[in-house]
This record gives C-alpha cells, structure tokens and sequence, in this order.
C-alpha cells in the first residue's frame, strides 16, 4: 500500500512558517518557468538569465550558443532540425532544447548538463542503459544520439532523444476540470503499478554495467542492461558492513539520519539561508521505525522495483486524442538517478495531486504550507488512497 504514514492536517505554525519562507526563497531563485517536458506549447527563442546566485555564472543569450548546436545537428545527420529553448538555466541539471523540424515525424529533444558539480557524463550514460532496459516495458524517450565526452561542437556531453507527443502536466493540471484530474489520478496509478512490473535482484542506484558502446557517426547504439550498485554511506553497526541490498538499508538511512541531526545539533544548520532540518528528519526516523515494523526492510519481504525519484507533473506528458476525450498519459521523462527499491518504499504517496500548485511539502508526512485543503482537494486525495488500496 502507498504509505499514508503519519498524515496529519492540523499543520505546526511554525513548521508552515518556515516553508513559506522557503518557498518564497524558491520562487525567489527560479529564472525560467520552463521544464524539459515543455517544448509543447513553448516559444522562447531567446533568453539571456541572470540567476540571482552570484557564484553561478551569468549566462550568455541563447542565440549565440544555437550556433554550436547547429554544427551539432548537421554533424548527426539533423541539419533540418532546428532547437528551441526549452530550459536554459544553470539551477537546473540539465540545459533542454527542443528539436523540431517541418519535414520530419520525429521530433527530438536535446540534453545537455548545466551543473558541474555532479559527473554529468556518468549519469547520462546510465540513462542511456536504462532508457535501453525499458524500450517496450514503458513509454519512455527512445535515444537517437549521444556523446560522453566534449569531443563534440557542443564541447560538452549531450544526448537527443525522442520528444513523447503531449504536453506538460505541469502547465495542465492548475486548470484542468475535475473530472479531468480524476481520469489522470486513475492514470498515475496504472503508471506506478506499471513502473512495478520492472523488478532488479535488489536495492540501489541504476547504473551502466560498462561503459557505453562507441557511436558510429554519434548515433546511438544498445548498451547493456543496468546494474544496481547498493547503496553505501556511514554505517551505525561495528562490523562496518557496506551492503545495502536488505536489512542494512534500514541501517544506513538511520544512520544516515541521525548523524545529520547530530551535525546541525553541534553547529547548526550548514549557512544562514538553510532551514533546520533536524526537527524533519526526527519525522523521518520515526517513519522508518514504522517501515520497519512492517516488514519493508526485513531480507526479502518484498520484491525490489524500478523507482522514479522525481515523478511529478513537470516530467509527466499527457495528450488528449481530441476534444472530446480524456487527457492520458503519454510518457514520462527526467530518468536521471532511477533507483531500485523495495516496494514500500517506492510506494510513495504522490501528494502533488493534492498540493499542487497552491502549496508546498514539508517533509514526508503530508504537512504543507499554503492555503488549508478544500474539500474537493480532500475528496482527491482521497479517491487517490482508494485506488492504491485497491
């Protein structure tokens, strides 16, 4: 069953407070309402960002980097093709641009890492083997071209991928009917039960098993399936075991947990923006203890399932046929850093379907800051819970 632990309406004032305060502190950063996902309905030729860090670069107009990808898309055989900003945006992971072109079917999109602090090279080569592992199991992006290195007019790792047809859930759901979002609830659910369907031997990051085949002309070809690498991170135990395939992922979150309690209890929270934490992950343990004494880290409770760690409307793409019928999901994107879980606790609630777009989670236990529920948010939420119970 989708965790509905700890739900609890009556909101602490000052929990709320400090969410509205980071909310105000989010909004305050974001420089482009735009997703990966938005190249449907999204015309911005040019964007020149100044996002309020100072210690992220300013960034140069669009127009002046669409020269590189031109060279890009006629080096891969796509002169026809022609990119539009989808997101351009060093908060994000990734730069997007949409590929469209009036003499082609297909229509792609363009990938490239904004942030260097993660090894963006590494993660796209994982979302090429999983993207590979689950061609024809769900309605994911196909790769058409890719490159880890900046070997490449772009200087820079990339990939093109298939743009799913539809639009962004995210620019959708605010003003869609009710009925509406009752049929796209019906339609996560199926999602998320389908997202089970893909099982791993056990739990931890997906990850390519090599390295990525050599691309003839840059065009993409099949790698092997993913591996899971479990999880690993300071351990509370003596014995210093690192596996975190069974009991010891309960282990490694506790300890996980408790020791970044223990460091905001000595010194704080890390700078004068940062909320404290400590009071949400003393939450968090609690929740665990709960996971625990129903059997969700006990060896081999329950089969261990593919997990979409960012499944929200941003990276939801639904079409309706025509007018008169229902919106449905089309597929879905952002596959970065996929994991392997156990079944509980991939079976997250997706509050979303609730909160969104008037308020803002904090922590896991459905506690908000924003406007109370109103019924009809109420009966969805409900009518969520009674599905995935069902």
């Amino acid at each position: 069953m989708y965790h509905q632990a700890r739900i609890d309406e009556q909101h602490n004032a000052s929990e709320t407070n400090d969410a509205q305060i980071r909310l105000k502190r989010h909004h305050a950063k974001i420089v482009v309402k735009t997703t990966e996902a938005d190249d449907h309905d999204v015309d911005c030729d040019r964007m020149s960002l100044s996002p309020v860090d100072s210690t992220i670069p300013v960034m140069a107009p669009f127009e002046d980097y669409k020269v590189r990808i031109q060279r890009l898309l006629n080096k891969i055989g796509m002169p026809d093709y022609e990119a539009k900003v989808i997101q351009y945006d060093h908060l994000r992971n990734n730069f997007v641009y949409a590929l469209n072109s009036p003499r082609a079917v297909e229509q792609y999109i363009l990938r490239v890492p904004a942030r260097r602090i993660y090894s963006r090279n590494k993660t796209i080569e994982n979302e090429l083997a999983l993207l590979n592992h689950l061609k024809g199991k769900l309605r994911v992006p196909r790769i058409k071209a890719y490159s880890l290195n900046p070997g490449n007019p772009l200087g820079k790792a990339y990939s093109v991928q298939t743009r799913i047809p539809g639009q962004s859930l995210n620019y959708l759901w605010p003003a869609m009917a009710e009925q509406d979002k009752y049929a796209i609830i019906d339609d996560v659910i199926r999602l998320l039960y389908s997202l089970e369907t893909v099982t791993f031997p056990k739990a931890g990051e997906l990850i390519a098993a090599s390295p990525a085949a050599k691309a003839t002309s840059n065009h993409y070809t099949k790698t092997a399936p993913p591996i899971v690498r479990t999880f690993t991170g300071p351990i509370a135990a003596s014995n210093g075991a690192r596996d975190r395939a069974g009991p010891n992922l309960k282990r490694f979150l506790t300890s996980s947990l408790k020791g970044r309690i223990q460091r905001e209890s000595k010194h704080g929270p890390p700078d004068e923006e940062s909320l404290p934490v400590a009071p949400r992950f003393k939450t968090l343990l609690a929740i665990l203890n709960d996971l625990d004494a129903q059997g969700a880290f006990d060896a081999q409770p329950f089969p261990i399932v593919l997990h979409h760690w960012d499944l929200e409307p941003r990276n939801i793409i639904v079409s309706d046929v025509n007018p008169s019928s229902a919106w449905k999901i089309t597929g879905l994107v952002d596959w970065d850093q996929a994991q392997a879980l156990p079944r509980p606790l991939a079976r997250e609630p997706r509050r979303w379907i609730w909160l969104f777009p008037k308020r803002v989670a904090i922590g896991d236990n459905d506690k908000f800051a924003g406007p109370p529920l109103s019924d009809v948010e109420r009966k969805r939420r409900k009518y969520f819970f009674s599905l995935e119970e069902g």
